[in-house]
């Protein structure tokens, strides 16, 4: 009969418990990383941190600065999305008010402010009023 111990030693239960065992590995650093950063940011010392999860004071240091350099990374990241966002939908108000549709039409269509598309159109017919 087939039983527990015979399940362990096939291939299939090693590759899948290896699979688990590093993927919580994985997580439980990624946990470590939160509340070490949430420690120093409640003003408590690197040192004291690296001495709450017995490790060298150079690896914490590293670990915070990675995760701190990520923060900042994922920041730009945000800052260009909403920007290119900005952008593309400035660009659709204006293609929609050039084929005629009202300010108050774009404006439920896009779910924005009447006055904030007002304004976008605004400063684009000011734009082209200067360049001409």
């Amino acid at each position: 009969m087939f039983d527990l111990s015979d399940l362990k030693k096939t291939r299939v239960y090693q590759d899948a418990f290896a699979e688990g065992k590093a993927e919580a590995q994985a997580e439980a650093k990624q946990r470590e990383k939160v509340v070490m950063l949430r420690m120093l940011n409640l003003g408590i010392a690197t040192e004291d941190i690296a001495t709450s999860f017995d490790l060298p004071i150079a690896e914490v240091t590293a670990i915070i600065a990675q995760a701190q350099l990520q923060e900042q990374f994922q920041a730009q990241l945000q800052a260009q999305f909403q920007a290119e966002i900005k952008q593309r939908e400035k660009a659709a108000i204006l293609r929609m008010f050039n084929v005629g549709l009202a300010t108050e039409q774009i404006a439920i269509f896009l779910d924005l402010p009447v006055a904030e598309v007002a304004a976008i159109i605004a400063q684009a017919q000011q734009e082209q009023a200067e360049q001409n």
